[in-house]
């Protein structure tokens, strides 16, 4: 059976992480702390086979992915527009107390599956799943047998979980990701399935600071 293996990494950590601000499709730099975390990433894929390799152009995922490529000889990094975060419109580049105020039912649609509520300016999260699955889908499909390394966002993550698992229930929280996370999935490319193997798995930052927020 035809299966396609996706290896996918958040990026590392960011100032905006730590402080609580906004991020989306505003460019937010790694910090020292991310550089580390992205190497220690690295080193856990370092004996892992890529046969290709994507990432999110926004240069917290982009800087991310060349140093885990770094450690694979021969794998180029493409760009991957489709991975970029989620955009966040008028709340972009804003501190999220200030947002939880302002904007209550938005910012509600970053912990539970509000699928119609539109960003002002920016897009809905239906809008996120459609880019998102539809890159994956295909992708998924012309590479049948094959590995595929990602390195995306928090928000991009939650809606490949979707994808894998389904609708999270109205009354609960969907998934959030650590800066780096392995998480991998399978697309059955014959059956069209999607198969979780693995989720948030963070066993290389054992000796790295980490930090809880909005993975947005």
């Amino acid at each position: 059976m035809a299966v396609c293996k996706f290896v996918l990494v958040r990026h590392g950590e960011t100032m905006a992480n730590r402080t609580g601000l906004l991020q989306g499709q505003t460019e937010c730099p790694l910090n020292e702390n991310g550089r580390a975390q992205a190497a220690a990433a690295a080193e856990r894929l370092s004996d892992m086979h890529f046969d290709a390799a994507y990432a999110s152009t926004l240069s917290r995922a982009w800087e991310t992915a060349q140093i885990i490529v770094s450690r694979h000889p021969g794998l180029e990094l493409q760009e991957a527009p489709a991975l970029r975060e989620w955009h966040l419109g008028d709340l972009e580049n804003r501190m999220q107390p200030e947002l939880l105020k302002l904007y209550p039912e938005e910012m509600a649609s970053f912990r539970r599956e509000c699928m119609d509520i539109r960003i002002p300016n920016g897009e809905s999260l239906a809008d996120v799943q459609r880019r998102v699955s539809s890159f994956l889908e295909k992708l998924a499909d012309a590479s049948a047998g094959k590995t595929i390394l990602l390195v995306t966002h928090g928000g991009i993550l939650q809606r490949v979980f979707r994808m894998a698992v389904g609708v999270t229930a109205p009354e609960n929280y969907v998934s959030l990701t650590m800066n780096t996370s392995v998480s991998i999935v399978l697309r059955h490319v014959e059956d069209k399935a999607w198969q979780l193997v693995s989720w948030n798995s963070t066993d290389h930052l054992q000796n790295l600071p980490t930090h809880e927020t909005l993975s947005y």
